[in-house]
């Protein structure tokens, strides 16, 4: 979820651009994260702070980054949890 927010709040700042989100570690592709099971807290906690910042995430769907994904793109943002 972080890389959608991220992207949802690019989108917000630079409505030009066109903005892409996938991750690393992907379980399931195209699972739209309202739906997201297992991590549920999580999710319901990212999406209501999406909400108040007034970002829209709660449609969109989990995106494996894949070389190919990659290959199209001008620039690449990678985010790593705090260690």
């Amino acid at each position: 979820m972080r890389s959608q927010f991220a992207a949802a709040y690019l989108r917000q700042l630079h409505p030009e651009l066109d903005v892409q989100s996938a991750g690393t570690d992907v379980d399931v592709p195209g699972q739209i994260l309202k739906d997201r099971a297992g991590a549920r807290s999580a999710t319901e906690l990212a999406l209501a702070i999406a909400e108040e910042s007034g970002l829209s995430i709660a449609d969109m769907p989990r995106t494996q980054l894949t070389s190919e994904l990659a290959q199209e793109q001008d620039l690449i943002i990678y985010m790593t949890p705090p260690k």
